[in-house]
């Protein structure tokens, strides 16, 4: 269980070695298949996407797992290989902010699928495809792409456990593992964190703070604190809407 993974400091090694052995089995794999898609001659013609669900937290913040919105759960690896990427772009980081929901409509909109309305999310290609001098007649030009995000909001909500646990006494044994809802509103430069269970609030400024180790909610300006407030409320009802992120 999450709540046991790190109780001392055998449990630790042995948990650390184990994910970092499950890594080395990914790469593995994953040079396997780029083996087979060049054996069979189409690696040149294959839209590739490394990426993962969540990160983890392996003890940062006294924390395990992933579930909340500092930068170690939040954070996860994105590589892209595309036949259509501009020579000067191949090799390139980009900073730009992208979610899990971006991944359908970038793999549909490679094999030149409509993406449905109802999906919330970009696709990447818009990044890179962007970036050529030298545009192709299937590219989109600059003009037709509207500014990326800037900003996005995340969630993780546990439901109360009298919503799905009747019994006083289960609640009450269960209440010390439950894990508790968190809301954020991510930018650049400044995380602003909700805890709803606790009513309580946090801002780290990540451009000063990257490892999040400075709560800087008391020293922010009332003016601030409302406007991150507001906007991570607007994002949300957004969200559950169903508009575009």
């Amino acid at each position: 269980f999450f709540f046991e993974r790190y109780k001392d400091d055998a449990t630790y090694q042995d948990m650390m070695t184990k994910t970092y052995r499950m890594a080395s089995e990914v790469d593995t794999a994953c040079g396997e298949l780029i083996q087979m898609l060049e054996q069979q001659g189409v690696l040149n013609s294959t839209l590739v996407i490394f990426t993962t669900d969540n990160g983890n937290m392996h003890g940062q913040h006294g924390l395990a797992e992933k579930w909340y919105a500092f930068e170690e759960s939040l954070r996860v690896p994105l590589i892209v290989m595309d036949p259509r990427m501009p020579a000067h772009t191949i090799g390139t980081k980009n900073s730009d902010f992208t979610l899990s929901i971006d991944l359908a409509p970038t793999i549909l909109s490679a094999a030149q699928i409509s993406v449905p309305s109802r999906m919330q999310g970009r696709d990447i290609a818009e990044l890179y495809r962007n970036a050529s001098s030298q545009p192709q007649p299937d590219d989109r030009t600059a003009a037709t792409f509207p500014p990326w995000r800037q900003e996005f909001w995340y969630e993780f909500y546990t439901p109360p456990l009298a919503s799905f646990v009747k019994n006083h006494k289960a609640q009450t044994r269960l209440m010390k593992r439950r894990l508790p809802s968190n809301l954020a509103l991510i930018r650049k430069d400044h995380k602003y964190m909700y805890w709803p269970d606790h009513q309580y609030e946090q801002i780290f400024h990540l451009k000063q703070d990257p490892h999040e180790e400075y709560d800087v909610y008391n020293q922010t300006p009332a003016s601030v604190v409302l406007e991150l407030r507001e906007r991570m409320e607007a994002l949300r009802v957004r969200a559950v809407a169903g508009h575009p992120m």
